[in-house]
Formats: structure tokens, sequence, C-alpha cells
């Protein structure tokens, strides 16, 4: 089971990557909600509720214009320093 997204991104672009993210989200049945800091370079989308690993398929980040890279998240504790 998966529990959210992290997304990497330009620092200063999170807001349009999280943006990105939930329309993906919502297109493919995932509800939930982005979490995110202005210039840190990531978001985390965290689903409402646990999806199956097909949920890989709704997120092609390929086809995402703000997404650098993308990680599927299988625990909901993510912690990664500020100044990283």
């Amino acid at each position: 089971m998966l529990l959210g997204v992290l997304a990497t991104c330009r620092p200063g672009f999170e807001k349009e990557c999280a943006s990105e993210l939930g329309e993906v989200a919502g297109r493919g049945g995932l509800s939930g909600y982005a979490q995110t800091k202005p210039d840190l370079g990531y978001c985390v989308f965290h689903f409402t509720s646990p999806a199956n690993e097909s949920c890989m398929d709704v997120f092609q980040w390929k086809n995402l214009i703000f997404v650098r890279s993308l990680f599927f998240l299988p625990t909901a504790r993510l912690q990664v320093p500020e100044t990283d």
C-alpha cells in the first residue's frame, strides 16, 4: 500500500507542482492533499486513504510539467531537514 507521492521540482515552483499532482490524482480517482513550503524544491501529495500499486499508472512523470522526479511513499512519515 502507498500513502503518498514525493515530487521534486525547481525551487520556487512548489505550488505549481502541488497543483499539478492534485489535478492528476483527481483525474485518476485518488483524493488527498498536497503539503509543501516555498523554495524547498519538493512537495508531498498525501493520499486520503492508502492506494495500491496501480496508482503508479496515474502519475506518469514524463507527462508532468513541473515534476523533475517522482517517488511513491510506503509510509506517512517523511522527514527531510529544511537545510537539505
